[in-house]
């Protein structure tokens, strides 16, 4: 039954991120970038890494975390250059139990955090650090785009 009521809370939380979309808002005067922000339905405080690209106009990425947001409430994570933004959430103190993410792309979070490293492709860690990440593309008419989990 914990199982099950687990792989419920894990469907809740994918459908609630397949259908968060962009808000639209003024572009911002900085060029390429939009505002990312978490709003968080959950119940619980999730803690969130991302990968995302370096700079406006540099095709490097690179993977960061954990910015926690508490329940209830929305939080400004940072501007981030448009284009694909990938991410990957869990409940804070979790172990990983309970997440937000996908299977757009595999990569390593490192636990506790807060760490901010190149994307490379040698890169690796243990089985426990390595994550599915959802992601979406932000176009370049978006000024704020939020995510909201429940």
């Amino acid at each position: 039954m914990r199982a099950l009521r687990l792989c419920l809370s894990v469907l809740a939380g994918a459908l609630a991120i397949a259908f968060a979309g962009p808000t639209t808002g003024p572009a911002q005067a900085q060029g390429g970038v939009y505002l990312f922000k978490i709003c968080n339905n959950s119940g619980v405080r999730a803690g969130f890494s991302f990968v995302s690209l370096v700079a406006p106009n540099d095709q490097r990425f690179h993977v960061h975390g954990w910015y926690i947001v508490n329940p209830g409430g929305c939080t400004d994570i940072g501007n981030f250059p448009h284009g694909w933004i990938y991410f990957y959430g869990e409940q804070a103190d979790s172990g990983g139990r309970m997440y937000w993410g996908g299977n757009v792309t595999s990569k390593c979070v490192t636990y506790p955090g807060p760490y901010d490293r190149p994307s490379t492709a040698g890169y690796t860690c243990d089985a426990r650090e390595l994550k599915g990440f959802d992601g979406v593309v932000v176009p370049p008419n978006i000024g704020t785009y939020t995510l909201t989990i429940n």
